[in-house]
């Protein structure tokens, strides 16, 4: 756990006003954590920009983001600080993700790490044998567990509130190449994600209605007219997958539809990204 790490940690936890005894657990329990209490949900990248918020005011080097299903090995936080130091090229590194047991690889990492790796290298890293590459660039992975360095935030600034939950993570991992720097994955160093791999086929439909559109559009590596089109296409795509229930899906269409449709709007959030997005207001 983090607590127990090789290198010395200052822990932030954001509670995004949960409803169950979570607060108590983490007041009992946890004693040395920091723990900050929102009184409503403010979503994924705005909890997180305030814990960033927090560690760039203390002048801390790095922020290591880690979600509240995932946990770290004793050796995690060294290896990907290390890593930094010696390739400060990547904006982003994470650790590859373990499933909940540490027996194999999460299912959901799997498939972006395979699109990098050949198949006998997938299964060295799933078994966790040592790797002399030790990063490897890749265009997105997901934040469940990511370190930033301080300079970083500083240059690409603090998760755009367009996104709510998902797509932030796109977002900014464009954000970031976007400014000149790599994402990568750090093959030596591991974390565990605890989460069911079962999917909810419908509720996973919505959420791509919800986010993909809006991160395409708004990726600041592509022209506005080539992510316009890449937009478009990818709604009627969305939307063909839907029509088999419409009713469900039709808000969420409606929605980005409309956001779409307006293109003087959208450039200006396009400009936003290519700028270094404002801590104070976006938490």
């Amino acid at each position: 756990m983090l607590a127990e790490s090789s290198l010395p940690t200052q822990i932030i936890v954001v509670d995004n006003a949960s409803l169950d005894n979570t607060l108590d657990i983490i007041l009992n329990e946890f004693p040395y954590v920091e723990l900050v209490k929102n009184t409503e949900n403010k979503g994924f990248g705005m909890a997180n920009n305030i814990a960033i918020q927090l560690a760039i005011q203390r002048n801390s080097d790095y922020v290591f983001l880690l979600n509240q299903d995932a946990f770290v090995r004793k050796d995690t936080l060294e290896k990907v600080v290390v890593l930094s130091g010696k390739n400060p090229e990547y904006g982003i590194i994470a650790p590859v993700q373990l499933d909940g047991d540490g027996l194999t690889l999460d299912e959901r990492f799997k498939k972006y790490l395979g699109r990098f790796l050949g198949t006998v290298e997938l299964s060295k890293t799933a078994r966790q044998e040592y790797n002399p590459i030790e990063i490897i660039p890749v265009r997105f992975v997901n934040a469940a567990a990511w370190l930033l360095p301080s300079v970083i935030i500083k240059k690409v600034g603090m998760f755009h509130p367009l996104f709510f939950h998902y797509g932030e993570d796109n977002n900014y991992s464009a954000r970031v190449q976007f400014h000149g720097h790599k994402v990568g994955v750090a093959l030596n160093a591991f974390v565990f994600h605890d989460r069911p791999f079962n999917i909810n086929t419908q509720k996973e439909l919505l959420r791509k209605i919800k986010t993909i559109i809006r991160y395409i559009s708004t990726d600041p590596r592509k022209s506005f007219g080539a992510a316009y089109l890449e937009a478009w296409y990818n709604y009627f795509i969305l939307w063909n997958k839907a029509r088999s229930n419409l009713a469900f899906y039709r808000d969420a269409l409606k929605n980005e539809k409309k956001f779409l449709l307006n293109p003087l709007g959208l450039k200006e959030l396009r400009a936003q990204m290519k700028q270094s997005i404002n801590v104070e207001q976006h938490i």
